[in-house]
């Protein structure tokens, strides 16, 4: 890059700007929130997507005018988040809203998930902040899994001083679910785990050795490992039966993609290919039968007890599916809805639910059809280009397939959970999503690129 194309604007030292850089206050917001209970409360959960909009609008700021402009996709899915707006704003203007304060609070909730997108998109828009923003947040994120992993050896059944009410014998950090810990460290493990490979992968086939000063070259895989291996004893630990499901599923797709990607780059082809794809294959095999500890047994021996509760949630909202009003009774009126839902024969399945267990579910419920399928459709644009980044972009490619893997582990998971009602990780899915879509600024390129 050219000495006289600077990134952001100067700053006097070194010190004052890593103190001053964006990627630093956004990882503070990030983590302030999810140390926050995961900003469930409504007052933090105010609170917090304030500094979301305010990262936003600093990031942008000392981003200046050489933010790239976005690409067709990018717009689309932006017009389409403001027909959501409009759409989940027409119950509280309404009065059709069953909780209208609840309503407002997660209206407000989506504007600071989207400017935490904004964010993301203005600071990777610059490809070596991208990378610190990137690195901030799996150190942070190592740091967090520590006293994670400490806290809960020293005080299994509290969580930030507070008594347990569920899941005593399993680590939930900062959070009252320990699911909503597991998702949060497989969203983590997996983005780290595609730097991992896409590094590794260019190194081998750059024909770069492991032996004598080489080995040098090696650091920041060997550091990405060592958080990688951190990331999961963490996961384990939270004993999530479906977030170490989606995460091992990740992590292979992804591996083995990057593993195709190498082969041809190095022309292995036929048996050797295959015999690579299996060895990866058999790797994490033997790591997830390593895993089954004798609680994480007992969780999936429970998986039949577990199935059968959750499919007495979508029984008891059959009726309600079917008469829910075309633009729903508004976001987060769920535990209202289930209040009035409950009956003598369903209060086994409902009588402590505060969310649907199910993303579709909960939307179609509080945003109704309508809204759903404008909320799919915008979601179904961002991975597409997030997709289309991955497998054709020139530049930043590894860090749309980390927010696919992050997409991927997230919606995965609140299939059969809710940990993006929490607005900690559903503030780490936004901010991964405008981290891989950012397009590399015209500041930022070479002189015969630009």
């Amino acid at each position: 890059m050219p000495e006289s194309a600077p990134i952001y604007v100067g700053t006097p030292t070194r010190v004052l700007r890593l103190v001053t850089s964006p990627s630093l206050f956004i990882t503070a917001v990030l983590f302030g929130a999810i140390l926050d209970f995961g900003a469930t409360n409504t007052a933090s959960a105010l609170f917090w997507a304030a500094l979301q909009c305010g990262c936003a609008a600093y990031a942008m700021a000392r981003r200046g005018d050489g933010l790239a402009p976005p690409r067709r996709l990018d717009l689309a899915a932006a017009g389409l988040f403001i027909v959501l707006l409009g759409i989940v704003a027409t119950p509280l203007i309404t009065g059709a809203a069953l909780d209208r304060y609840a309503t407002l609070v997660e209206i407000v909730k989506l504007l600071g998930l989207s400017a935490f997108c904004l964010a993301g998109y203005s600071v990777a828009s610059d490809e070596g902040e991208g990378e610190r923003l990137f690195t901030w947040i799996t150190l942070a994120g190592a740091v967090y899994a520590i006293w994670a992993i400490v806290s809960f050896m020293q005080a299994p059944a509290f969580v930030l001083g507070l008594e347990k009410q569920q899941h005593v014998e399993r680590l939930t950090a900062s959070f009252l679910s320990a699911n909503t810990a597991g998702s949060l460290f497989g969203a983590l493990g997996c983005a780290l785990a595609v730097r991992l490979f896409r590094r590794i992968g260019r190194k081998l086939g750059g024909r770069i050795g492991v032996g004598g000063d080489d080995m040098a070259r090696w650091g920041g895989e060997l550091r990405d490992a060592a958080l990688l291996a951190l990331y999961w004893i963490t996961l384990l630990l939270t004993v999530s039966r479906a977030a170490l499901s989606v995460s091992l599923a990740v992590v292979g797709v992804f591996g083995l993609l990057e593993l195709r990607r190498y082969g041809q780059r190095r022309r292995l082809k036929g048996r050797a290919l295959a015999i690579a794809a299996l060895a990866v294959a058999g790797a994490f095999l033997v790591l997830l039968l390593g895993s089954l500890s004798s609680q994480l047994q007992g969780q999936f021996g429970r998986l039949s007890a577990d199935a059968i509760s959750r499919t007495g949630i979508l029984d008891a909202y059959l009726p309600q599916l079917r008469d829910a009003p075309l633009l729903g009774h508004g976001l987060g009126s769920f535990p209202t809805l289930n209040s009035q839902v409950m009956t003598d024969a369903t209060f086994a399945q409902l009588w402590n639910l505060g969310a649907a267990h199910n993303i579709l579910l909960q939307w179609w419920l509080e945003a109704g059809p309508v809204g759903l399928a404008v909320a799919a459709g915008m979601v179904l644009l961002l991975l597409v280009r997030l997709m289309i980044r991955t497998s054709s972009g020139r530049v930043g490619r590894w860090r749309a397939a980390a927010a696919l893997a992050v997409s991927a582990v997230l919606l995965g998971h609140n299939t059969v959970d809710y940990s993006l009602q929490v607005q900690g990780v559903a503030a780490l899915w936004a901010l991964m999503l405008g981290f891989g879509l950012a397009e590399r600024s015209r500041n930022d390129r070479q002189p015969d690129e630009a």
